[in-house]
């Protein structure tokens, strides 16, 4: 997965799923991936990660889902425009990242743009 981290590009994915300890037995042997003990992140075979966090908001039937986080120069403003547009905040995590829902209902996140 080539990550570019400029703004508005893709940054990574997120599994957001309550039950941590299930993906990080499935998704290694099935993917070919590995996982931290903590079952905070997972390592794929081209170096990238994928991390492991809890769902935002209110518990729903589903338990679990992938989410797409894009790169962003600030996160805040660019979610404040997002929300102009018709996205609904749904997390601002500790370290500035967002998750948001777009005016169709999916789910997506923006992160802090490094280099």
């Amino acid at each position: 997965m080539q990550l570019t981290h400029e703004p508005g590009t893709f940054a990574g994915i997120s599994l957001l799923t309550d039950r941590p300890e299930h993906a990080a037995a499935f998704y290694p042997p099935a993917l070919h991936w590995s996982s931290n003990a903590e079952h905070t992140e997972f390592r794929l075979p081209d170096g990238s990660t994928a991390a492991i966090s809890p769902p935002p908001g209110r518990p729903t039937a589903q338990r679990s889902l992938w989410l797409v986080r894009f790169a962003s120069n600030s996160p805040e403003a660019d979610a404040k425009q997002a929300r102009q547009l018709g996205a609904t905040e749904v997390r601002q995590d500790p370290n500035g990242d967002m998750v948001l829902r777009d005016p169709t209902g999916a789910l997506f996140g923006l992160t802090q743009h490094t280099r």
